[in-house]
């Protein structure tokens, strides 16, 4: 009876083995797979399959309290790689990076002059001295994204190949020097790789 009441109540945790990320030419599959804590043969599994030229990446329109508002216009929403981190006696230094769906480049109506990216220079007084948050080309306003991929940089380069998705030019910079084809990509919830690139 203890065991079915902490079950009600949600005491999941995520199954490490079972979780993977599928980049395909013309989708993305995703399988976020969870456990219970207190009897660990029940297992649920999360799959789902995203097409490129559906939500969440295809625009759509801006809502404003969960309201569509067609006067503040589209979203262009893209994978992107989140760098959250501190700047100490003028290094950088990242301490997490993670996939998340930006959702636009520059924010709408009326803040449409306002970039939508993080931004540090000499005339920025957190450029030397930053103590945490998003660094440098970092969305300001983003959606979370599960299961995260051990490497971001390679998962969101090989996304962007598959679906012709815009990148920034550090992304393929970060990204491994391979050519990404159909595969499974190793989530980072794993503590092994369960499928390795195929070239």
């Amino acid at each position: 009876m203890l065991k079915l009441r902490l079950c009600l109540w949600g005491c999941k945790q995520f199954d490490r083995e079972r979780s993977y990320l599928y980049v395909r030419e013309n989708s993305l599959e995703t399988n976020l797979a969870t456990t219970c804590i207190c009897c660990g043969d029940w297992t649920d599994d999360t799959t789902r399959v995203l097409y490129y030229d559906r939500a969440p990446f295809t625009p759509s329109t801006i809502r404003c309290c969960l309201v569509p508002c067609p006067c503040c216009g589209k979203t262009d929403p893209k994978l992107e790689v989140s760098e959250t981190g501190c700047w100490c006696c003028c290094q950088r230094i990242v301490c997490c990076d993670r996939v998340v769906v930006m959702p636009y480049e520059t924010f709408p109506f009326p803040c449409c002059c306002c970039s939508n990216r993080t931004a540090h220079n000499c005339f920025n007084c957190w450029a030397c001295c930053k103590l945490s948050g998003g660094l440098a080309g970092s969305p300001k306003k983003a959606d979370s994204f599960l299961p995260q991929p051990k490497n971001p940089w390679d998962f969101v380069a090989a996304v962007g190949q598959a679906s012709g998705m815009p990148m920034r030019e550090k992304i393929k910079e970060m990204a491994s020097q391979k050519s990404f084809g159909q595969h499974s990509v190793p989530v980072q919830l794993s503590m092994k790789s369960n499928a390795s690139a195929k070239e």
